[in-house]
């Protein structure tokens, strides 16, 4: 994967020759997070589609990630480790959720427990976090709160292992924001 980043790298360099160093050390970092991102995504979705569940990954993915990027939360330290981590929690949603129904109470109190969650811990900051974006963490939290009440709400209108699919991966991001403030402390500068 380095090396792939390091050859994409060298070719932003020669057609832009003007980037200075924190320019190209940006550009890693996101060529980086995007094929890291990618190459987990297409190994989950092969996995998935080997169960017949890419639809329910594709759906679970779409939830998560849309929460995700405004709550923050558990972040591993590794690649592999991220890979493991993220397979687990994907594998603990749509699985279960294949076998178990829930009534609309049950449904409501793991939403309800999922909105409070995000109330008390989003935005979840990690060590990448920027001066600005710590500065707006209140809109952030409001995004995040309209966020998880959003796909709540979907919810409703989804059914069977549909609907439970996206209720259990709703509160698995709530989960992982506390999960990321115990484990991913900031380290002070």
């Amino acid at each position: 994967m380095q090396v792939l980043v390091d050859t994409l790298l060298s070719k932003i360099k020669k057609y832009n020759p003007g980037m200075n160093e924190a320019q190209l050390k940006t550009r890693k970092y996101g060529l980086e997070v995007l094929l890291g991102e990618l190459s987990k995504t297409l190994i989950y979705l092969l996995i998935f589609a080997l169960f017949s569940l890419a639809g329910h990954f594709l759906l679970s993915t779409l939830i998560f990630c849309t929460i995700r990027l405004v709550t923050g939360g558990y972040h591993a330290k590794s690649y592999l480790s991220c890979l493991i981590v993220t397979f687990i929690v994907f594998a603990a949603i749509i699985f279960p959720s294949q076998y178990i129904e829930l009534t609309i109470v049950e449904q409501s109190i793991i939403l309800a427990i999922s909105l409070i969650i995000t109330i008390l811990f989003a935005p979840v900051k990690h060590k990448n976090t920027t001066r600005k974006n710590m500065a707006r963490a209140g809109h952030f939290k409001f995004i995040s709160i309209l966020l998880v009440v959003f796909w709540s709400g979907v919810t409703y209108f989804l059914r069977g292992a549909w609907s439970t699919t996206a209720v259990f991966t709703i509160f698995a991001e709530a989960v992982m924001q506390p999960l990321g403030k115990l484990f991913n402390p900031i380290e002070k500068s």
